[in-house]
């Protein structure tokens, strides 16, 4: 499949699974995800038909199979199986539904399916199998009815999100859905409603000692007083956030960047994303390395990536050289999870 040709791919499948089924091989269950997966891309009809006819046993190993192929490469295709799979679960093993229903969410949000993340949301309401995970998918509701325009619906579900974690009287949710709800109203434009949820989500986690949930409500609080204009404030509280996450975490990243913007004279601005980059990636570098050898270095976000200008201060043995280029990656692959976490 990673060639493109699916037509390819499915011969090969349909091959492997001759053989696996033949010889009662366990890999007869990838081979039948697969399988699956290169008939969506080919847009078949039938994407799981021989998986209907199989015992209960074989059915969960294979539902488990499809699950994680479209986790580890999520597309359109990969969307259409886990629809048919879910019409599988719902028929034949019902406790699967769910697992199902959240792996949807994490795939549509990846392709850009907004219908399909919310629907899935929606029904994992009922599902939840605690009060924390109801707040979680009420959180994952609300964002995505927000994508999808849907301000009403969306500001009910934030609303439902924070009166949940008050009832559970759990600080670290209380924070968090405070301040997920006071972005969301400064999104909208409703300044004085989102400096108040943000400055209680702040209370919230001061409160409790929670140092990453404090820095994201500082970070968002700051965000918020500086593009209402309020420039001493947004100092403060983005200097006291950003110093409470590590460096390639997204939110201390937005943090740096506005700081970096109120440091160049641009009160309203948001700053330069890749100059709070290329601070977090030296951070995360420079003690790795001799400290006589990195002059500097500079990240530019690229359509393939972030792209990193190297200064040196001497010319490095091949070891070094070595060493440089793996830290480097590494503190990219720091950067890059920082950026995917959702909070």
């Amino acid at each position: 499949m990673l060639t493109g040709d699916a037509e390819g791919a499915l011969a090969l499948y349909e091959r492997c699974l001759e053989i696996h089924w033949t010889q009662g091989h366990p890999r007869v269950t990838t081979a039948l995800a697969g399988r699956a997966l290169a008939l969506a891309t080919l847009n078949s009809d039938d994407i799981l038909g021989p998986v209907a006819q199989m015992p209960d046993a074989l059915l969960d190993e294979v539902i488990d199979a499809v699950l994680s192929r479209a986790q580890l490469a999520p597309s359109a295709a990969a969307m259409r199986v886990l629809q048919a799979t879910l019409a599988l679960a719902e028929a034949r093993c019902a406790p699967y539904v769910r697992a199902v229903r959240m792996v949807q969410t994490e795939v549509a949000r990846q392709v850009g399916d907004v219908a399909v993340r919310v629907e899935a949301f929606d029904a994992l309401l009922p599902l939840a199998r605690s009060d924390a995970e109801r707040i979680d998918v009420l959180q994952g509701l609300a964002a995505g009815l927000s994508e999808a325009e849907q301000h009403a619906d969306a500001e009910r579900a934030y609303v439902q999100a924070v009166a949940a974690a008050v009832e559970l009287d759990d600080p670290g949710y209380i924070s968090r859905t405070q301040r997920n709800a006071g972005l969301y109203l400064a999104d909208r434009e409703r300044s004085a409603e989102a400096v108040r949820l943000l400055s209680e989500a702040i209370e919230a986690a001061r409160g409790a000692d929670l140092l990453p949930e404090l820095g994201r409500a500082l970070i968002g609080l700051g965000i918020v007083h500086q593009h209402a204009g309020d420039l001493d404030a947004a100092r403060a509280a983005l200097s006291e956030g950003t110093t409470l996450l590590p460096p390639e975490d997204h939110d201390r990243l937005r943090g740096r960047s506005h700081l970096n913007a109120l440091d160049a004279g641009d009160g309203c601005g948001c700053g330069d994303l890749d100059a709070a980059m290329s601070e977090a990636l030296m951070t995360l570098v420079g003690p790795l390395v001799a400290p006589d050898l990195l002059e500097g270095l500079k990240v530019r976000m690229t359509a393939d990536g972030p792209a990193v200008a190297i200064e040196l201060a001497r010319t490095p043995d091949d070891a070094e050289l070595d060493r440089l280029n793996r830290v480097i990656q590494h503190g990219l692959a720091q950067l890059r999870a920082g950026a995917e976490v959702d909070v």
